[in-house]
């Protein structure tokens, strides 16, 4: 079962000074840019019992258009990913890359520029710091049109609502520099900022609010390995619940509770099991 998804993001600038190629001032200058994109993925490999873990794809079509003045260019491309995610040790790893912008880039008259592709490939490693969930990432970067780069963040969730985030970006056409910023997540709204060094050209913000329509946006679970090993009892269980293996599931159950004593599946389950063996005497 795949996910769809669609994305809309406008630029707009103040209006500069425009020159003709004999260096002569024209007058003000306007330029905005629009793409829109829609997003589909799925898990393509993976334990069935776990669909957090495994290997996921990803790709989407987007539509670009760039405005200069009285001069317009479309251009449609594709982006494209993986990643694969996996239990290591206490936490869990991420490995994945990307190719984004690939295809045809825009034309302005009759001359068509190259897109702006640029291949991407990163890692991370997550786990539990004092109950909240803890992430360090680092990936490297090559566009077509700029220097390779490569950048390192961390991110920490606080009782999984307020996530502080930093991190630092090398070799930007715009500079060098640290980037510090804030995420909240809420039940259908997520909300985001942050603040960034952009060399020469001073700090700049950025702000971000997602919406999803219908179901409730749901937090990743970052669930310890004794949790991990309770829900695989759970499903046990419920296997041997179906089985009519009474005896059996209320032991898994059982076990399943020391691992995860606040399991209110397994609460359930178990007092179902016990009403069920009750009524087979």
């Amino acid at each position: 079962k795949g996910s769809f998804g669609f994305s809309g993001t406008v630029l707009q600038v103040k209006k500069f000074d425009g020159y003709d190629n004999s260096g002569v001032r024209v007058g003000e200058v306007s330029a905005s840019d629009f793409a829109v994109k829609p997003v589909y993925s799925r898990r393509v490999l993976g334990p069935a019992d776990d669909q957090r873990y495994g290997l996921f794809l990803g790709a989407a079509a987007k539509y670009a258009r760039e405005e200069l003045d009285e001069f317009r260019a479309n251009a449609v491309m594709a982006d494209v990913g993986a990643l694969y995610m996996r239990r290591l040790g206490p936490g869990e790893f991420g490995l994945g890359g990307s190719a984004m912008s690939v295809g045809r880039g825009p034309a302005f008259d009759a001359e068509r520029d190259k897109p702006a592709t640029t291949y991407q490939a990163g890692l991370s490693y997550g786990l539990l710091f004092f109950g909240d969930p803890f992430v360090v990432a680092a990936d490297v970067k090559m566009p077509v049109y700029d220097e390779f780069s490569y950048a390192a963040g961390l991110e920490y969730g606080v009782k999984r609502i307020l996530f502080i985030r930093g991190g630092i970006v090398s070799h930007q056409s715009l500079g060098d520099g640290w980037r510090v910023g804030l995420g909240i997540k809420a039940k259908f709204l997520e909300l985001d900022y942050a603040i960034s060094e952009y060399g020469k050209m001073g700090l700049g913000h950025l702000m971000g609010v997602s919406i999803r329509f219908g179901e409730p946006i749901e937090v990743t679970p970052h669930r310890t390995p004794a949790q991990d090993k309770a829900l695989l009892l759970i499903r046990r269980a419920k296997t041997q619940i179906k089985e009519a293996r009474h005896y059996e599931a209320a032991l898994s159950l059982n076990e399943a509770l020391t691992l995860d004593p606040n399991n209110k599946e397994a609460l359930q389950l178990l007092r179902e099991t016990r009403d069920a063996l009750e009524r087979s005497r």
